[in-house]
C-alpha cells in the first residue's frame, strides 16, 4: 500500500489537550459573539466576505477563522463515528459533479481541502497536490483541470495511526458576477480499496458506499474551529513534456523513455543492448531510459502488490510511474494475459483501458510494443502452437487498440522478422533467442536489439571506408576520415564514426552467433601481392590477402574498441541504482507493515536520485564515438 509519511502521531494525551483547546476556542469566540457581529456588518468585511473568498485574502498566519456559516461544509470519514480513535487506514473518497451552467472560459474553481491525517486529491485523474498537515486547509486553482459537463473529484485519504479522522473539501465556482460551490457532505463515495479507473469521471461508483458526515467544518469535535485557512492559492503542478511534438514516431531530444511490462521488459535492465544501441545511435539527443518491467506482471499491476492484493499492486505501478517522469512510455504486456486464452481478452482490453487512462495524466506519448511468439524448441518442450495462436489474438487486439487510441504500435511478434525463428519448425541454434521457449537469454536480447531499434528510428547501416593507394583517393560512409598518409604497401588513417559501434555478441553465444554481429567493410586497392594486416589504436585485428583487400573486407570492430562494452556497463550499473531507488529490496522494513524498526532508514532511498544523475552524465560523455587510429602494413612471410 502506498503511504504518506507524516511526523509524530498524536498521542491521547496530546488529543485530550488538542480537544481542551478546541473547546477554549469555541467558548472564546462564543463569548464575544456580539463584537464578531458588529465586525462582520462592516462593508470593509461584506465587500470581500463571499464564501471563501475571504479565507483567501486572509494571511496564513492569522489566528482568525472563518465563519463556518459563510463556510458549508461537513467532515466526512468512512465511518459513522470518526471524532473518537479509528484505526489507521487508507480511505479513497470521489465525487463526480457537473461545472455549473455559468461555466466559461471566465469562470475560475478553487478547491479548498484538508484531512486528518493526510491527502492526495486528484480532478479527473490528474493529481492536484498532497498535505499531510491536517490544520491547514490548502487551496488550489483548478480551472485549466476541469472541463465542460461531467468532472471528478478523487481523494486518497489516510489516517496515519489509531487517532479521529475526517477530510473536508469544498470547490467554489465563480465568473465575478455568479458564485456556485459544492463541499464534502454524505453524497460522496468511499471505499477501501482502490479500484482501477476511480479516480475519473467515468467511473462507476454504484459499488460504492455513501460517507459519513461526522459534523459541520467548525462545530465539529475535536476538529472544532482550529482550522487555518492558508492565503495562497496553489496551481497544481501538472508536469509538462520537455519535448517538441512528434513527427510521426520518432524519439526526440529530451525524452525520457520508460519500459513498462512484464519479465521481458524487467530482464532488459541487465541485458541492456537495446537501450545501449538506442543510446548510441542518437548521439546528439538527450535521451534518458528508465526500466519499470516487473516480472509476472499484468495491465493490473498484480505483482507489484508486494503483501497486498490487486488495487494495492496497481496504485504502486501509478506511483513507480511518478518516480520514472516519462515522456515516453513504451508499454509491453498481454503475453501473461494471453495464457488466460480468448475469454479473457475482454477484460484485459479493459484493464489496458484503465492503464491508459492513468498514464495519459502524465502527458507522456504511449507506444504499445506486442509481445513475441514463443519459440519452439523442440522435445522435451512442448508445442507452443496453441500459446502462439492466443499470443497471435492478444497481439492483434493491442495492435486495434492502439490504432483506437492513436498510439504507436510496435510489432514484436516475430523479432527477428521472417526467419527461422518465426516458424513453426525448429530453428538453427544461432537464430534460437530463449533458453526455454518463453524467456530471452542474453543472446536474444542482443541478437534482436538491432532489429528493435530500427522500430524505434534507428539507422541500420554498416561504415563502409575505400581507399585507392594508386590514385591517393578515398571514399566513406558513417564515419569520417582525415590525417591519411599513403605509402608504398601501407595506409594510415584516422576514423571517427558517426556513432558508436554496436556491442560485440555476448560471451556465451551460441554456435555460430558472432556471425550475426554487425560488420563493416574496409576495401584497399591498389595493394602488391602479399598479405596485409589492419591494426586498430595498435591492436592487430585481421589478415587479408591483396585480392581480398581490393573486393573488401568484413569486420566485427566492436570485438577490438572497448567504448561499447564500457558503455553498457555503465547503462547497467545506471539501471541497477535506479532499480533500488524505486524497489528497493528492504522495503517492508522501510515501508511496509514491518517499517516500525527501520522505517527511519527511508531517508536514504531518494538519495539514490543524485547518483543516477551522475551515471547518466557519464553515459551522455561516454555514448559518441572517439576517434580510432587505423594501419594497414605488408605482412611478411618466410619460408621453412
Amino acid at each position: 500500500m502506498m503511504t504518506f509519511q507524516y511526523g509524530s502521531p498524536r498521542s491521547s494525551s496530546d488529543m485530550n489537550s488538542f480537544k481542551s483547546t478546541a473547546s477554549q476556542k469555541q467558548f472564546f469566540i462564543g463569548s464575544f459573539s456580539i463584537l464578531s457581529w458588529l465586525f462582520f456588518l462592516s462593508p470593509l468585511v461584506l465587500a470581500v466576505g463571499l464564501g471563501p473568498a475571504l479565507s483567501l485574502a486572509q494571511d496564513a498566519s492569522s489566528s482568525k477563522q472563518p465563519d463556518s456559516s459563510k463556510h458549508p461544509g461537513f467532515i466526512i470519514w468512512s465511518r459513522a463515528n470518526s471524532t473518537d480513535n479509528v484505526p489507521a487506514e487508507a480511505v479513497f473518497f470521489r465525487r463526480s459533479f457537473n461545472t455549473p451552467s455559468f461555466h466559461s472560459k471566465q469562470t475560475k474553481a478553487i478547491l479548498q481541502i484538508t484531512c486528518d491525517d493526510g491527502y492526495r486529491v486528484y480532478i479527473n485523474g490528474q493529481e492536484i497536490g498532497s498535505d499531510k498537515v491536517w490544520q491547514s486547509i490548502e487551496s488550489f486553482d483548478i480551472t485549466a483541470q476541469l472541463k465542460t459537463g461531467k468532472n471528478a473529484i478523487a481523494v486518497q485519504a489516510e489516517n496515519a495511526s489509531s487517532s479521529p479522522a475526517g477530510l473536508f473539501a469544498t470547490i467554489r465556482f465563480t465568473d465575478g458576477k455568479q458564485t456556485s460551490q459544492f463541499h464534502t457532505d454524505r453524497t460522496w463515495k468511499y471505499s477501501g480499496v482502490a479500484t482501477p479507473g476511480w479516480r475519473f469521471h467515468d467511473f462507476k461508483d454504484d459499488g460504492w458506499k455513501n460517507s459519513f458526515e461526522q459534523g459541520k467544518r467548525g462545530a465539529t469535535n475535536p476538529w472544532a474551529n482550529t482550522f487555518t485557512w492558508q492565503a495562497k492559492i496553489s496551481k497544481p503542478k501538472i508536469r509538462q513534456a520537455k519535448r517538441k511534438n512528434r513527427t510521426g514516431f520518432e524519439l526526440v531530444n529530451g525524452d525520457r523513455v520508460v519500459w513498462l511490462g512484464d519479465t521481458f521488459i524487467e530482464r532488459m535492465q541487465t541485458n541492456d543492448y537495446l537501450e545501449t544501441l538506442l543510446t548510441t545511435q542518437f548521439p546528439h539527443l538527450d535521451l534518458k531510459f528508465r526500466n519499470l518491467g516487473w516480472s509476472g506482471d499484468n495491465v493490473f499491476g498484480l505483482s507489484r502488490a508486494v503483501f497486498g492484493d490487486q488495487a494495492n499492486g496497481f496504485r504502486r505501478l501509478e506511483n513507480d510511474i511518478k518516480i520514472a517522469d516519462p515522456t515516453l512510455i513504451v508499454i509491453g504486456y498481454g503475453r501473461n494475459e494471453s495464457f488466460l486464452g480468448t475469454p479473457f481478452l475482454p477484460q484485459f482490453l479493459a484493464g489496458l483501458e484503465n492503464l491508459v487512462k492513468v498514464l495519459r495524466t502524465t502527458r507522456s506519448d504511449i507506444v504499445f510494443l506486442s509481445p513475441s511468439l514463443m519459440e519452439n524448441l523442440g522435445p522435451p518442450l512442448p508445442d507452443p502452437a496453441e500459446k502462439n495462436r492466443r499470443i497471435r489474438v492478444y497481439s492483434q487486439a493491442i495492435r486495434e487498440f492502439a490504432k483506437a487510441h492513436r498510439c504507436h504500435f510496435i510489432d514484436n511478434l516475430k523479432p527477428l522478422g521472417e526467419s527461422t525463428v518465426s516458424k513453426t519448425d525448429v530453428p538453427a541454434i544461432r537464430d534460437r533467442l530463449t533458453d526455454n521457449g518463453l524467456h530471452f537469454n542474453e543472446y536474444g536480447y542482443w541478437r534482436t536489439a538491432p532489429e528493435l531499434a530500427k522500430k524505434f528510428g534507428a539507422l541500420d547501416d554498416p561504415v563502409k571506408m575505400i581507399f585507392d593507394l594508386q590514385q591517393k583517393t578515398l571514399t566513406a560512409t558513417g564515419t569520417t576520415i582525415h590525417s591519411v598518409q599513403f605509402h608504398e604497401n601501407q595506409i594510415e588513417f584516422v576514423a571517427l564514426d558517426d556513432r558508436l559501434m554496436a556491442c560485440p555478441p555476448p560471451q556465451y553465444s551460441p554456435r555460430g552467433g558472432s556471425m550475426m554481429a554487425t560488420h563493416d567493410r574496409i576495401q584497399i586497392n591498389g595493394l602488391t601481392p602479399g598479405t596485409y594486416g589492419l591494426k586498430m589504436d595498435g591492436t592487430p585485428t585481421i589478415m587479408a590477402s591483396h585480392q581480398e583487400w581490393s573486393v573488401g573486407v568484413l569486420i566485427n570492430r566492436s570485438k577490438y574498441v572497448s567504448q561499447p562494452q564500457q558503455l553498457r556497463q555503465l547503462i547497467l550499473r545506471k539501471n541497477e541504482m535506479f532499480f533500488h531507488r524505486y524497489r528497493p529490496q528492504n522495503e517492508t522494513y522501510l515501508f511496509l507493515f514491518r517499517k516500525h524498526e527501520q522505517g527511519n532508514n527511508a531517508v536514504e532511498i531518494p538519495q539514490f536520485d543524485p547518483i543516477v544523475e551522475d551515471l547518466e552524465k557519464q553515459i551522455q560523455q561516454l555514448k559518441k564515438a572517439k576517434p580510432i587510429r587505423y594501419s594497414l602494413s605488408k605482412i611478411e612471410t618466410t619460408g621453412k
